[in-house]
C-alpha cells in the first residue's frame, strides 16, 4: 500500500496553540482546547445584559448604526482597519473594552466616535446617533447580538477525516505537491466569523506574497466550516525541500499518514 504523509500547519499568521512540540498526533486524541464562555453569576445566569428582541429597541438601533457606518471597515469581508474586525460582535467589544457598560467615556469605540476619528474618511455620526450610543452605554449596553447558532467543536478525528478524503481525491501523481493549513484552533476557541474571515484572507495574502508564480492562487477550502485549506506548491513555484525546511522548524505542525 502506498502511504501519503501530510503535514498540516496551523496558519502562521494566527497566534496560540496547545503546545510547543512538533508531534505526530493520534487523530482520535483529545485537543486540550477550550472555548470562551460568557461570564455567569452564582446562579448560572449570564452577567451580560440581553437586548429586548424588538426591531425598534435601542440595542438593535445601535447595531444598525454600527453596521451602516462602521462595518465596511471593521469586519465586512474580513476588513480589519485599525486592528478592529469585530464591530458587530458585542461580546468582543465588551471584553476588549471597546464598550464599557455604564461608562461611555471609558469606552474606546465611543471616544473615537465622539472625537470624529470614526468613521474614518467619512461623514461623522449625527448628534442623534452619538446620543443614542451614549445613552445605550450609560444604561448598561444591553447586548445587540442575535441568537447565535451553536458551533460544533471540530476534533482531531474530524480533521484527519477531512484531510484523508481530500488528499485521496487528488490524482495520485499530484498528492506529493499538496500542502495544508488550518485555523481549526481559532474556530474551536469561538473566534467570530468576521475575525475568521480576516485570517482566511490573510492566509491567502501571506502565501501569495511569498509566491514566485505569475498569478494569484487562492488556497482551496477543504471543509464545510472553512477551517482547512489546501495549496499546490507548484502554483507558487515552491520546492518541496523549502517547504519541508519550514515545516521542520515550525513548532505547531501536525503530521498525518494516509
Amino acid at each position: 500500500m502506498h502511504w501519503t504523509r501530510i503535514v498540516l500547519l496551523t496558519a502562521i499568521l494566527a497566534t496560540g496553540c496547545e503546545d510547543n512540540e512538533s508531534v505526530k498526533r493520534d487523530p482520535q486524541g483529545d485537543t486540550g482546547q477550550t472555548t470562551e464562555t460568557t461570564p455567569l453569576d452564582s446562579s448560572g445566569q449570564s452577567l451580560v445584559p440581553v437586548a429586548i428582541q424588538d426591531d425598534n429597541s435601542v440595542p438593535l438601533q445601535v447595531r444598525q448604526i454600527l453596521e451602516d457606518r462602521c462595518y465596511y471597515c471593521h469586519g465586512e469581508d474580513g476588513a480589519v482597519e485599525g486592528g478592529l474586525n469585530f464591530i458587530l460582535d458585542y461580546d468582543r467589544l465588551v471584553t476588549t473594552k471597546q464598550i464599557v457598560p455604564g461608562e461611555p467615556l471609558k469606552s474606546t469605540l465611543f471616544k473615537k466616535i465622539l472625537l470624529e476619528e470614526m468613521p474614518k474618511d467619512d461623514e461623522p455620526l449625527s448628534e442623534d446617533e452619538i446620543e443614542l450610543i451614549k445613552s445605550w452605554i450609560e444604561d448598561g449596553a444591553a447586548s445587540f447580538n442575535p441568537p447565535a447558532e451553536a458551533r460544533t467543536f471540530i476534533n482531531p478525528r474530524q480533521v484527519y477525516a477531512a484531510l484523508a478524503s481530500d488528499v485521496l481525491e487528488q490524482p495520485e501523481d499530484d498528492r506529493k505537491y499538496m500542502r495544508y493549513f488550518s485555523i481549526v484552533h481559532l474556530y474551536n476557541a469561538g473566534t467570530g466569523e468576521d475575525e475568521l474571515e480576516t485570517y482566511r484572507r490573510g492566509l491567502s495574502k501571506l502565501i501569495n506574497s511569498l509566491s514566485w508564480g505569475d498569478s494569484i492562487e487562492v488556497p482551496q477550502v477543504v471543509d464545510a466550516a472553512k477551517t482547512i485549506y489546501r495549496i499546490d506548491i507548484r502554483h507558487y513555484k515552491w520546492e518541496s525541500e523549502s517547504w519541508d525546511q519550514i515545516a521542520e522548524e515550525f513548532p505547531y505542525k501536525v503530521a498525518y499518514e494516509f
